[in-house]
């Protein structure tokens, strides 16, 4: 948000009862849309039914007599059987019966019609078969694989066959030629064309083609929205998943809004309501994010309350022999409890001292804060508890119950489980596990009559080893019962983070986030 910011929102004039988004993700589905001469996805069996059909009412409207006059083929109707002749009717669709993929002029039209522009896939939908039996007669025939201008759709993104004359000095042709992605052509064309940017110095080499590493994001996550306008170029990964975090931030903060909710394993954008209606203020609160209170995790928050214990109670001698050099005799000095521990003051040779703060269940001590607290190493302190002081505890029952840990972008709260539970899951040394996952794992233990306890509880009471924890507010810190989602695994995991990208374009229409320098923030 801007430094001068408005006491209230602008209120949004665009309705959020948008149908035009993409939908790009679950099971995609290729198809040809002749309405906008292009390829898209299908995100439905039932959709890329209508497509196909609608492809093969087309097919057969060509004027067929004017390609061929003959269209009779020698046949194998099945296996071990004897080869016949039969006419093919082309004003009929392609079928086991009408297999108009075996006649030559038949598919070199439909496969090089510019205007079509049907891969062997689209074919192959069109005519009930697969791929590779279309990539088979075509060779058979004699029809060779388009090459040039070709554009085609692999994965949802759009790929293109270069010409002859693209001589991309880090990308080794192959036998077909070089092939790109339309999205990175249209990037090197712009940039190109504008040598001035300070991007375009930086990312083009020859002053005409990428560079190797550098990423061309779609802003709206639409693969095959390959406008200018919708691409931004970042230098590296680092930077490009930096970006990604930013719009799972707005995610996060539209999930405490209510602006997208999550119902029953899946993500909904809420189009009855619109955060702008909300004042700063509390747009501000909303979006808080939690923070894990460890205490006295500060080593110097600890210095200051280890001067304020009444250390008169514990011991009523504070000398102790100080050999300044090895080859000194000792001197007695004076130690001074109610000051930092330092080489003139080094309490850690005090052994009531030092057994008060490592038995202390507040301050967590393990050897490296207690080194950390005197100025010593960890080996040293070590050394003066259990060599000279002959303190010794288990390391179980020293250091923090609860602390966090720094896992990707994230950090996630991990505590200490009780010594007899074995879950695989908390460490075998230390016996810590997620706390997130430990809540849910004990909610789901207490509650056997569930169904997903059934599902994902072995031994009635550990969830297995493949399920995921899912925090359902992107907040990682927030482990409450109600923000926790179990999956079944790391894919079902991965689905429902990515299902938020579906609402990036409509989001973006209806400007409740905005892109800037390459980052995604919330439009208020």
């Amino acid at each position: 948000m801007d430094k001068e910011e408005p006491q209230n929102c602008k209120k949004n004039p665009k309705s959020l009862d948008r149908k035009d988004i993409y939908l790009q993700l679950d099971d995609e589905i290729l198809y040809y849309n002749q309405d906008n001469d292009s390829l898209t996805l299908a995100k439905s069996e039932e959709e890329k039914s209508i497509i196909i059909n609608k492809l093969k009412e087309s097919i057969k409207n060509f004027e067929w007599d004017k390609i061929s006059d003959d269209w009779s083929i020698v046949h194998l109707p099945r296996y071990r059987a004897q080869y016949e002749t039969i006419i093919l009717d082309p004003k009929q669709n392609c079928s086991r019966t009408n297999p108009l993929y075996k006649h030559r002029q038949w598919l070199e039209f439909i496969y090089n019609n510019e205007k079509l522009k049907l891969t062997d896939l689209i074919i192959a939908q069109t005519c009930e078969v697969t791929t590779s039996t279309i990539n088979r007669w075509r060779k058979k025939l004699n029809i060779p694989t388009k090459v040039g201008n070709g554009r085609w759709i692999h994965e949802g993104r759009v790929n293109l066959y270069m010409p002859k004359e693209y001589q991309h000095p880090d990308i080794i042709s192959n036998k077909k030629g070089v092939i790109r992605y339309e999205h990175v052509v249209v990037m090197e064309r712009y940039l190109s064309g504008h040598p001035e940017l300070g991007i375009s110095k930086k990312c083009l080499v020859e002053g005409k083609y990428l560079k190797r590493g550098c990423i061309v994001h779609h802003i709206n996550y639409n693969p095959q929205d390959n406008r200018i306008e919708n691409l931004w170029v970042f230098e590296n990964h680092t930077e490009h998943n930096l970006s990604g975090k930013t719009l799972y931030s707005c995610f996060s903060d539209f999930i405490k809004l209510n602006q997208i909710f999550f119902k029953n394993g899946k993500y909904y954008l809420n189009r009855h309501f619109n955060f702008k209606d909300l004042s700063l203020l509390e747009i501000k609160k909303k979006v808080l994010k939690s923070k894990a209170i460890i205490p006295y995790k500060d080593i110097n928050l600890v210095k200051e309350a280890i001067k304020k214990i009444d250390w008169d109670s514990f011991s009523d001698d504070w000398t102790v022999k100080y050999y300044p050099t090895s080859r000194t005799p000792y001197k007695t000095i004076l130690l001074n409890p109610y000051l930092d521990c330092t080489n003139e003051n080094p309490l850690y040779r005090h052994k009531e001292w030092v057994k008060r703060l490592v038995y202390d269940k507040e301050f967590n001590l393990t050897d490296s804060r207690l080194g950390k607290i005197c100025g010593i190493p960890k080996s040293k302190a070590l050394y003066w508890r259990e060599r000279v002081h002959n303190i010794y505890t288990r390391a179980k029952l020293r250091g923090f119950k609860r602390y966090l840990k720094k896992e990707g972008t994230k950090e996630i709260i991990l505590i200490r489980v009780p010594e007899d539970y074995a879950n695989p899951f908390a460490e075998k040394n230390r016996g810590f596990m997620r706390e997130h996952r430990y809540i849910l794992e004990r909610y789901l233990a207490e509650h056997p009559e569930l169904e997903i306890s059934r599902k994902y509880l072995f031994d009635d009471k550990y969830l297995k080893s493949t399920c995921v924890v899912h925090h359902i507010n992107f907040d990682s810190n927030d482990n409450r019962l109600e923000n926790l989602w179990v999956c079944e695994n790391g894919y079902e995991h991965q689905l429902i983070e990515s299902s938020l990208l579906t609402f990036v374009d409509e989001l973006l229409k209806s400007k409740l986030i905005v892109f800037r320098k390459g980052e995604y923030s919330l439009d208020c």
